[in-house]
C-alpha cells in the first residue's frame, strides 16, 4: 500500500457547502416572497396584545452561538486527541500521510460539516413551517395597527381576515405573523444538541475527572435552553411555539 497521502476533496467540500446553504437560502427567500397567510383574531385575545421589546438574544448573537458552541467542542477535543490522547490514531483514510494541523483541519471540517447539515435542515423546516402557519405573535395587534376598532379590549367578537387590514410598515407586520415555531429554539438546540453527542462520542475518557463530559455537556444544552427561553421573555414567542421549536431542534 502506498503511504503518499489521498488527494483532499477541497473543491468537493467547497461545493457541497455551498449547495448546501444554496438551498437554504432559496427555501427562505421563497416563502418570504409568498408570505405568510392573513389569520383572523379576537378583540379580547390577551396572548397576542402585548408591546414590542428588543430581543434578548438577537440575529447575529444566535448564529454566533449556533455556530461556535459546536465548533469549539470539535476543536479543542479534537486537538487534545491528537496531542495528547491518541496522536498515531487515524480517524479516517483520509489522514494518513498528513501532519498533526492537517489531520486536525480534516477531522474539523468533517464533523463540523455534519453539523451544519442538521443547522440548514432545521433552518428550511422552521421557515417552511412559519410560512406555512402565520401564527401571530404575542405583540401582533400592537405593530398591526388594525384598521378594525374593536368594540372592547373585552370583546369576544371575531374579526375575520377581510375585515382588518394593518397599518404598521408591512416588513413588520409579516414578521409578526411569523410565531410558529421558534427559530432561535430549534436552531440553538439542534447545534446544541449535536455538541453534546459529539461530546458523548468523541470526548476522551481519560481525563482529570469523569464529571468535565457531563460538565460541558450541561453547559452548552443549558445555553441553547436559555436562548428558547429568552424568546417568551422578550415577547418574540408564545411558549407553546418554544417548546415545539425545542422539541424540533432535538
Amino acid at each position: 500500500m502506498s503511504d503518499l497521502p489521498l488527494r483532499l476533496p477541497i473543491q468537493k467540500t467547497l461545493f457541497e457547502c455551498f449547495l448546501l446553504y444554496s438551498f437554504g437560502i432559496t427555501v427562505e427567500l421563497l416563502f418570504r416572497l409568498i408570505g405568510p397567510p392573513k389569520l383572523g383574531y379576537f378583540c379580547n385575545d390577551l396572548s397576542i396584545s402585548f408591546t414590542s421589546k428588543s430581543s434578548i438574544v438577537n440575529g447575529f448573537e444566535l448564529a454566533a452561538f449556533v455556530y461556535c458552541c459546536s465548533f469549539f467542542p470539535i476543536l479543542f477535543v479534537e486537538l487534545y486527541r491528537l496531542l495528547k490522547y491518541d496522536p498515531e490514531v487515524c480517524f479516517s483514510m483520509m489522514e494518513r500521510g498528513y501532519n498533526k494541523i492537517s489531520r486536525l483541519a480534516i477531522r474539523v471540517v468533517v464533523f463540523f460539516g455534519y453539523c451544519q447539515v442538521a443547522i440548514v435542515f432545521t433552518w428550511a423546516l422552521t421557515s417552511v413551517t412559519k410560512f406555512s402557519i402565520g401564527r401571530p405573535r404575542p405583540y401582533f395587534l400592537w405593530i398591526c395597527n388594525s384598521t378594525y376598532t374593536c368594540a372592547s379590549n373585552y370583546s369576544t367578537e371575531y374579526v375575520s381576515p377581510d375585515k382588518y387590514e394593518c397599518q404598521g410598515n408591512a416588513l413588520y407586520v409579516q414578521e409578526a405573523r411569523l410565531s410558529f415555531f421558534s427559530g432561535h429554539s430549534s436552531l440553538a438546540l439542534a447545534s446544541a444538541t449535536y455538541a453534546v453527542l459529539y461530546l458523548q462520542a468523541r470526548m476522551p475518557p481519560k481525563l482529570f475527572s469523569r464529571l468535565l463530559t457531563p460538565l460541558f455537556q450541561f453547559i452548552i444544552f443549558a445555553s441553547g435552553l436559555f436562548v428558547a427561553y429568552s424568546r417568551v421573555v422578550d415577547h418574540n414567542h408564545h411558549p407553546t411555539d418554544v417548546l415545539c421549536g425545542v422539541i424540533v431542534g432535538i
